[in-house]
């Protein structure tokens, strides 16, 4: 576990990017025809993507319209559609769709600016939503942190790097290997789940080989998400759940990182 001693703030950090997640619920088509069919779309998502932009062009003025614009909306629902991007370089940026909007932050990570730029994003939703024809009705969220490590030739076996440097165990037995069978994988994926009841959901641990910048890495990364029943319901109680989410994942990532690993991320980059 961190603690208050533990240094937040690391120069050399790991982070490729932070997610945040959030959905809310479809609404019938009026026809009989399509409630038939069980049709649903987000009733208010074109007047929300105008509202919305407005309040947010003066830091995220850059906007690019997907592919998925190309697809009908209720054809596509949980899917981005737009992205508006930050002035300051384009991160970070905030990703909208029929029932759901993303906040994305990569190397600029900061918590507190982070927390900031989040609730305002999370405000900006609430304030701009037309719930005088649609209901707004939340219905999952998550926060997610995707870790890089780099690898290279000289890089040991796998199961011994992250036994060293992320303190994860994973043993096979004996038998399975023999003269023709190495001991050394060349593919690791790793997917655990655990559930939480403060907030109420599960928190998940994905550690998998994979590319970063073209190149080998291994990826660690943290996920904590809503179970439906345990969904906050206004912005106030999001800010709260945001706040509970993002202790849990810091508790676990500087657990996994602690001693060599979190001495290498606090050096200097310069």
């Amino acid at each position: 576990m961190s603690d208050d001693t533990t240094p937040k703030d690391l120069p050399n950090k790991p982070l490729r990017e932070a997610i945040f997640d959030i959905r809310w619920g479809l609404h019938d088509k009026d026809d009989q025809a399509q409630q038939d069919k069980k049709v649903q779309y987000d009733k208010g998502f074109n007047l929300l993507v105008g509202v919305f932009f407005n309040k947010v062009n003066a830091e995220y003025g850059e906007v690019v319209n997907l592919p998925a614009t190309q697809i009908p909306e209720d054809m596509a629902p949980y899917i981005v559609r737009h992205q508006f991007k930050s002035k300051d370089g384009g991160w970070p940026l905030i990703q909208l769709g029929p029932g759901i909007l993303t906040f994305n932050e990569t190397q600029k990570y900061s918590w507190p600016n982070f927390k900031e730029q989040l609730e305002s994003t999370v405000t900006n939703l609430y304030d701009s939503y037309p719930v005088g024809i649609a209901e707004f009705s939340p219905i999952q969220l998550s926060l997610k942190y995707i870790n890089a490590i780099p690898l290279d030739e000289e890089n040991k076996n796998l199961l011994d790097l992250i036994s060293s440097d992320l303190h994860t165990e994973i043993q096979l037995d004996e038998s399975l290997f023999g003269e023709n069978i190495q001991k050394s994988p060349t593919r690791l994926s790793l997917d655990l789940a655990f559930p939480l009841d403060d907030p109420k959901g599960k928190i998940s641990l994905t550690i998998a080989s994979g590319k970063m910048n073209k190149k080998s890495a291994l990826i660690f990364q943290f996920e904590v998400t809503t179970d439906p029943e345990g969904v906050p319901g206004s912005k106030e109680e999001i800010f709260i759940w945001i706040e509970k989410a993002h202790k849990i994942i810091e508790n676990w990532f500087f657990s996994l990182i602690r001693g060599k690993l979190h001495d290498s991320y606090i050096e200097s980059s310069e």
